[in-house]
Order: C-alpha cells, then structure tokens, then sequence
C-alpha cells in the first residue's frame, strides 16, 4: 500500500475529476481492511481508505481523543494534496468524520456517518480493563458481546474475537478512551454538508434513538436503519452498505475544489504511487 504522513492507505481509482474522493475511516481496533471489497472498491470512485495512526501498518501511536484523530487525517490529506472529500466513517470513524465536519465544513464534501449517534454508548470500564493485562481479555469478550448482535455469523463473530484477542492492548485501550469520551457538539445545526445516518436496528453500542437524534440535529441528514444489523453493520451487510452509499454519492454536486481528482501532491510522484500494487479482497 501506498504510504503518506506516516500513515498507509488503500487506493481504488474509479472516478472521475468531477467527483469528490471518498475517504474510509474505519473502526476502533481496525485497519482500513476491516471494509469489504463492495465499499473500498465502489465502482465509478476514487476511494481511499486509511490505517489510522498505530492502526495495520502505519506509524506512529493510537489517538486517546477522537481530535487527534481527525487532526492527524487533515495532515494526511495535506500531504496528499487533497481539499476536501466525502468522509465515510464507521463507529469511532464516524466519530472522527463528523468531527472532520464541525472543524472544517468547507473541507467536507459529504458526509456518511455509521453506526454512531450522539455517542458512543460503552461502558467507561473497558478501557479500564483493556489497559491492564490480567483484565485485557475480560474487556476483549465484553466488547465482543457488544460489538456483535442475535444475527451476527457466527464466522464473523469468531474472526472478531481472534482479531480483538490479538490487538495490542495499548492500542484497545487508546480507542476505547477515544470513543467513550465522544460526544456531538451542540454545533450540528451549522454543518451544511449532506449527510447520510445509518444504523442497525440490533446496534447494542448505539441505540436506535441516538442515531435518530444525531441524523435530526443535521441540517441536512436522512436516517437509514438496516434491520437487524448489528454494530458490524458494514461487515454484516456490505452490500446493502454500498448501495445506499452509491445512491447517497449520486445524489452529490460535483466538487471542482479539488483540482485534482485523485489523491497527490504533483504528477510525477503520484505515477509512482497510482502504479504500488492494489490490495484484494
């Protein structure tokens, strides 16, 4: 994978100049290959999808606050030459996209926000387990129980434990003070980007009414729930996901800001990166 800011990413070219570029922020715990195929290679998109700091296979440390993260996401941008995109967040990603958007409303050109609402609803103990090793794996199995839901597969439930198991406790632990410290700011009214709130109905982590009052505190928001998802609403349904998200692009005005529809700071370096080989899966 390509690499900018210390910070490494996947890369799908798909679109056009006209588009504004689609930015994957994933999840606590995750890397930017926690989003299915059907999403980071969203036909017809340029999608770019980031380790976040200490996260896969960039540097650096996990960020304690959802700030950090979104201040360390502008540097990667800058570093890439991009001004502004669509901003596709999953759970603590989703934090850190609708904080993007409070802090730089003319840097968003889109916003899609899922499995989140006012906050994040865990229990201030995790963290507080995760960050010792005798109670790492207590707080592993109870983010576990929360994270999956009566219909999550059972495959996807054990491949999240095995993954969760073998997370670096440090960075668990610093995720989890991210998302429990996250609240909306009472400033959602002046964000004048389109937004998308998606949730799943069997969200244990986000309670149907929190994605209901965040997606009518914005200006400009619709609610989609999907029944019976969990918090791993992308994993469990990717293809209902990239639909509603393709839909949800399309209806987007086309973004000359950038002047550049791909991700770069000049030509010559960007044929170097556009040639690095293409994740699968």
């Amino acid at each position: 994978m390509p690499l900018a800011r210390n910070l490494y990413y996947f890369f799908h070219e798909s679109g056009s100049a006209a588009q504004p570029p689609v930015i994957l922020l994933h999840g606590m715990a995750a890397d930017c290959l926690s989003w299915p195929p059907e999403i980071r290679r969203l036909p017809g998109r340029n999608v770019l999808a980031l380790d976040l700091p200490g996260h896969g296979k960039s540097g650096g440390v996990a960020c304690q606050s959802v700030e950090e993260y979104a201040r360390a996401v502008l540097d990667w941008m800058d570093g890439l030459g991009i001004w502004s995109a669509v901003f596709v967040g999953h759970s603590l990603g989703a934090a850190i996209a609708l904080t993007l958007a409070q802090q730089e409303p003319q840097r968003t050109a889109g916003l899609v926000l899922v499995s989140v609402g006012s906050r994040l609803t865990l229990p201030e103990t995790l963290s507080e387990l995760a960050a010792s090793d005798s109670t790492f794996l207590i707080a592993v199995k109870r983010l576990h129980t929360l994270l999956c839901g009566p219909q999550t597969p059972f495959s996807l439930a054990q491949a999240l434990l095995r993954q969760l198991e073998t997370t670096r406790s440090s960075l668990l632990y610093s995720d989890l003070v991210a998302c429990t410290t996250f609240e909306a700011g009472d400033d959602l009214s002046l964000l004048q980007s389109l937004a998308l709130v998606v949730i799943g109905t069997e969200d244990r982590v986000v309670p149907l009414r929190q994605a209901s009052w965040l997606a009518a505190s914005l200006p400009e928001a619709a609610l989609q729930t999907v029944d019976g998802a969990s918090h791993l609403l992308p994993l469990e349904q990717p293809g209902r996901l990239a639909r509603l998200l393709s839909v949800f692009l399309d209806t987007l005005s086309p973004n000359p800001v950038n002047s550049h529809p791909n991700p770069r700071t000049e030509p010559a370096k960007w044929d170097g990166l556009a040639s690095a080989p293409a994740l699968d899966g």
